[in-house]
């Protein structure tokens, strides 16, 4: 019977997967899992402890985004260092850290743009024994003049707190972070350093 002997046929077809194909599949099945495993842990008090054991150091943390910046890291479960020239302010921010989000959170009251902020900032986290693992450099002054208009020592104030200060602060962490093997630096910019 011809119809008979085609199904015969068709029943021994066999399928034959390469190497590649069923390393792709069980390589894709391993990433997500893994994936949906990280996500799940990252809703745990588990890795909110592992988490805490780190900190981040965030200068004009204040208020504006620097502000913010301390709300999502504190969220992810970070130990903040808030640093600002507003004591008033880096009280109440330190405080809403701790009662929302139940991580420690410190603050370093500091002018940015002195000569040795910088420094003194980096001894002060190294005597307290304070892991920093994230710098965020946010801390800016913005001032609304032409050049030839605005007063010398106002100028060397904005080059202190833009330039000097971020570049130090990147120059001592940034060795702390290679000596640990581990370490992120952000570094704030403005539009206005494009015009």
């Amino acid at each position: 019977n011809p119809i008979h002997t085609i199904r015969e046929k068709s029943c021994k077809v066999t399928t034959f997967f390469s190497y590649d194909q069923i390393f792709f599949h069980f390589f894709t099945k391993i990433l997500l899992y893994t994936l949906f495993i990280s996500r799940a842990l990252a809703r745990t008090r588990i890795f909110y402890y592992f988490c805490a054991m780190s900190y981040a150091l965030i200068t004009g943390a204040s208020s504006g985004i620097g502000r913010h910046y301390a709300l999502q890291l504190a969220e992810r479960g970070y130990s903040i260092i808030a640093v600002s020239n507003q004591p008033a302010e880096l009280d109440t921010i330190v405080g809403e850290l701790t009662s929302q989000y139940g991580v420690k959170a410190y603050s370093i009251c500091a002018n940015l743009a002195q000569e040795g902020a910088a420094l003194s900032i980096f001894t002060r986290c190294k005597e307290e024994g304070w892991d920093v693992e994230i710098l965020v450099c946010n801390a800016g002054m913005l001032l609304f003049s032409t050049l030839v208009n605005t007063d010398p020592q106002r100028l060397s104030t904005i080059i202190n707190l833009h330039c000097t200060t971020t570049t130090l602060l990147c120059r001592y962490f940034g060795e702390w972070f290679k000596e640990q093997g581990r370490g992120k630096i952000l570094l704030m910019s403005s539009s206005t350093a494009w015009l």
